[in-house]
């Protein structure tokens, strides 16, 4: 039997425990073997891109122009001898010389000698902006000409492999949950319903119809194999652990019961690790995931407006990613269906088409991008139906 394997790298951005902050689940899906696991080359261009960051480079942290300085003042990375550590050189003799409160506690973080909390970092920027405003301007540019050049980075990918084989996708989760039953499975050991898990669900469900059917033997095996960073989850019975391969299943089987229906080649979804912990060992992959789901998270901070529509979004993302924000979908036809799924009420109508069921009006959705996201793709699954076999 022919097969066909997808590696989908996910990491998430955003507090999914605090009510109605903007948080993400983003993925970058890539298409077989030809970067299946070269994961040595990918590690290096990430590493020239954050010189002044331990790996793996954590976007939310990198966000934080005080982050550099942290790093080297904590022994995380040496400091090296450029332009930009004159900067950091700057930075250091004003933290140790600093009589401000923040800059007492940042000592005392620092010779911890570990990764930092984010509260410390803004406390950082706070000493840095007061005591030498001329450097943190400096390392803000650093900052920005950082993302620059990971932009560019996946740009050229994208361009190099092609859509179909290189795309990143996203879920954001509503502020608005739709409607639906109580949660029946509350058996111990079960997961506990969050926004995280809700997300993951369907941004898999996403990526099922986006790899699914098209011009293939309807034989062929088809796979995504999954790396997904691990964050704290709720289990019945248990309380909070951490993300393991097993939970992803479970969300992977309900996501692929969706995206699956009316194929006959039907699409798996495996994981590659028990636990992929966001650490010295994470794959590079992951890595671009949390850039990715960083990057998205930002745009819909300060461009997702309700009265945006799509359309407009999609410019936005493409241009802080340097990757188009759809995705081309043989399995119907479709040349740029939107690589942004929202959960709530826009997930249930793009369900509902998909199961070829009534779709109602998406009045619960107060973002217009995200009903017109939806609205594209239950057009596309509807004409599917509706064509002749």
């Amino acid at each position: 039997m022919p097969t066909e394997n997808w590696l989908l790298y996910v990491d998430e951005s955003g507090d999914f425990d605090e009510t109605g902050d903007t948080c993400v689940v983003s993925a970058l899906l890539l298409k077989g073997e030809e970067l299946a696991e070269d994961s040595t080359a990918l590690r290096e261009m990430l590493g020239t891109i954050f010189p002044l960051a331990p790996w793996p480079p954590h976007a939310t942290e990198l966000n934080l122009p005080s982050a550099r300085v942290y790093y080297v003042m904590a022994g995380l990375v040496p400091l090296a001898t450029d332009a930009v550590a004159d900067d950091v050189r700057a930075a250091i003799a004003v933290f140790e010389g600093s009589t401000m409160p923040e800059a007492a506690q940042w000592r005392g973080h620092a010779k911890q000698g570990r990764r930092p909390q984010y509260a410390w970092l803004e406390s950082g920027n706070v000493v840095l902006r007061r005591e030498c405003p001329d450097v943190f301007r400096a390392l803000q540019t650093r900052a920005v000409a950082e993302r620059t050049a990971l932009r560019n980075l996946l740009a050229d990918a994208s361009a190099h492999v092609g859509p179909r084989g290189f795309a990143a996708l996203t879920a954001v989760s509503s502020r608005r949950p739709a409607d639906g039953p109580p949660e029946q499975e509350v058996a111990t050991g079960a997961l506990r319903r969050d926004g995280y898990l809700d997300a993951l669900e369907t941004l898999i469900e996403r990526a099922v119809m986006v790899v699914r059917g098209g011009r293939r033997p309807a034989a062929t095996d088809v796979r995504i194999w999954a790396r997904v960073a691990t964050r704290h989850v709720g289990v019945e019975g248990i309380g909070s652990v951490a993300l393991n391969s097993d939970h992803v299943a479970r969300v992977a089987e309900r996501a692929a019961a969706v995206g699956n229906v009316g194929q006959t080649a039907l699409v798996r979804v495996r994981s590659l690790d028990r636990v992929t912990r966001y650490d010295g060992s994470v794959h590079p992959g992951v890595v671009l995931a949390d850039a990715i789901a960083n990057g998205m998270r930002r745009v819909l901070l300060t461009r997702g407006r309700d009265h945006l529509g799509w359309d407009q979004l999609a410019g936005f993302c493409e241009d802080a990613l340097g990757i188009p924000a759809v995705v081309p979908v043989p399995s119907l036809d479709a040349s740029d269906l939107p690589a942004v799924a929202v959960t709530g009420a826009s997930r249930t109508a793009v369900q509902a088409a998909a199961r070829r069921e009534e779709t109602l009006p998406l009045v619960a959705e107060p973002a217009r991008w995200a009903r017109e996201q939806a609205a594209e793709w239950v057009g596309a699954l509807t004409r599917a139906w509706e064509a002749p076999q």
